[in-house]
């Protein structure tokens, strides 16, 4: 059972009044969607379960308070002190986080975790934070930033718009010389009753052809797509940021779970791109093996 009428000056009251309705009013839940709270001490505050969508508290003390089952979709924190907060379960679609520090914060369990819009702290030091990375949905741990980075070490992105450009153009030749053939044969019998097909024969596309195409197709749609992929994974590795610079690494996995279908399409192109390039390597290597084989001694 939900309560709205006193949700918004609930908790404007205080931690203390808070407590005081929960034990007057067990089983009831606190509804304050759109609430607008600013500089109020809030530390130690029990919102579990609350609905806090779309409420934005600004310059709040809420250490220590929980948010265990909360909805906190589209809520903003501006300046807000988070240390020890339990975010636990919550439901973070779209939240914003700017705070002063969330130092001892929890985050375990909660599948909507990569859904932060937002997770900036002004506290330059490291913030001891818990995280259950497994709670997060698969398509988020297995196809991250984090897990593509290998785009921004090979580095495909003007190869393969140039293979792909001199494969089309290999193509559009192709083409225009069976247009030539056509033309060159129409007069040929215009003038001397002669086909031109026995001497110049049209030139066909093979399937070949068209997988080396569809192969450099994905890897620039992969490349082009990795373009979406935040400056901080780009620059560093996880074990870099966590361990050589000595940063938040959840702050790492906000970024790494950023742009979701972005995420998706780099990760099947370069999926099937890659297993294209494989293909095509391994026909390559067994038909040169069988030609060298057949021609020994």
């Amino acid at each position: 059972m939900k309560v709205e009428e006193s949700g918004d000056a609930l908790l404007r009251a205080g931690a203390g009044a808070i407590a005081q309705w929960r034990n007057e009013n067990m089983g009831m839940v606190i509804e304050a969607r759109s609430a607008i709270i600013s500089d109020l001490l809030l530390s130690g505050a029990d919102l579990s379960g609350a609905d806090l969508r779309k409420s934005h508290f600004l310059r709040c003390n809420m250490s220590h308070v929980q948010f265990a089952n909360c909805n906190l979709d589209d809520a903003t924190f501006e300046d807000c002190q988070l240390d020890n907060a339990d975010f636990r379960t919550a439901s973070t679609r779209r939240t914003r986080i700017m705070a002063r520090s969330i130092d001892g914060a929890r985050f375990g369990a909660s599948p909507t975790l990569a859904r932060l819009a937002h997770l900036a702290v002004s506290d330059p030091g490291r913030q001891s934070v818990t995280v259950d990375r497994n709670a997060v949905r698969w398509v988020d741990r297995w196809l991250s930033w984090d897990r593509l980075r290998v785009l921004a070490a090979i580095r495909i992105f003007v190869p393969a718009y140039v293979s792909l450009t001199l494969t089309v153009l290999y193509l559009n030749v192709i083409a225009w010389y069976n247009s030539a053939i056509d033309v060159i044969g129409a007069a040929l019998v215009h003038i001397g009753g002669i086909s031109a097909t026995t001497t110049l024969p049209h030139a066909n596309p093979s399937w070949t052809q068209m997988l080396v195409l569809l192969n450099f197709v994905f890897l620039a749609i992969a490349a082009t797509s990795f373009l979406g992929c935040p400056a901080r994974i780009v620059e560093f590795s996880r074990e870099r940021w966590c361990h050589e610079l000595n940063k938040t690494e959840l702050f790492y996995d906000i970024a790494s779970w950023h742009s979701p279908v972005l995420r998706v399409v780099c990760s099947f192109s370069l999926l099937i791109g890659g297993a294209l390039s494989s293909f095509l390597l391994i026909r390559a290597v067994i038909q040169q093996t069988a030609f060298i084989v057949q021609h020994l001694g």
